[in-house]
């Protein structure tokens, strides 16, 4: 599950790059558990700080 949720983030990434919105919107759950495993939050961390250059 963590090698699709990093490529859905890659192409969120992408389509913003593309349509370069005025911000993004997260909804919904974050973590799929309460106590988020290392690699999750590593991969959220990455998203959020690529997501921040936009």
């Amino acid at each position: 599950m963590m090698e699709d949720q990093k490529y859905i983030l890659k192409e969120i990434l992408k389509i913003v790059d593309k349509v370069k919105p005025f911000g993004v919107l997260m909804t919904r759950d974050i973590y799929d558990k309460s106590v988020p495993e290392g690699e999750a939050v590593e991969v959220l961390d990455e998203f959020l700080t690529e997501l921040d250059w936009w």
